[in-house]
């Protein structure tokens, strides 16, 4: 509930700017939030059905591997998502190999690239909009460009104690 009152503006943090900051249009910013994964069910919620969304900030937070999988299942689909900032939350390695797993599932991705600290880069040739045969003489060779990073760097998974 939180999370759909900041989004639509409808609290009193949100009013006075406090919490969450649109950075740009389509990009959610709830770093320093105290987002857990109860609330970043409305936020996927919202992820899932906004096209417009762009980047997600939301480092420093609470979500752990449930929220992980929640938002795994938005990645596939969501095709204009460029960027999710989950730096300092409480993912465990488990955590990024299943939203790299979902980066894979993308139609949209060729390769799917995990470093050694968490941060995960997906990559796609870019569409050639001016020659649409891509077999054709002459076709110029594109590279692969980053389309999106999930940025999982810096987590502490919760201890036992903690569950």
């Amino acid at each position: 509930a939180a999370v759909k009152q900041h989004l639509t503006g409808d609290d009193e943090a949100t009013k006075n700017n406090d919490t969450l900051r649109i950075c740009q249009p389509g990009c959610v910013q709830l770093t320093d939030t105290s987002i857990s994964d109860e609330e970043l069910t409305a936020l996927v919620a919202v992820v899932r059905s906004d096209t417009n969304i762009r980047e997600l900030h939301l480092r420093h937070n609470l979500i752990t591997d449930h929220g992980a999988r929640m938002l795994a299942s938005v990645i596939p689909e969501q095709s204009t998502l460029s960027l999710v900032d989950l730096r300092g939350n409480h993912l465990s390695k488990q955590a990024v190999s299943i939203l790299a797993e979902a980066m894979k599932r993308s139609s949209r991705i060729e390769h799917v690239f995990v470093d050694t600290e968490g941060r995960i880069e997906a990559l796609a040739i870019p569409n050639d909009s001016n020659n649409p045969n891509p077999t054709s003489p002459g076709r110029r060779i594109s590279r692969p460009e980053a389309v999106c990073v999930i940025d999982c760097r810096d987590n502490f998974p919760p201890t036992k104690q903690q569950q």
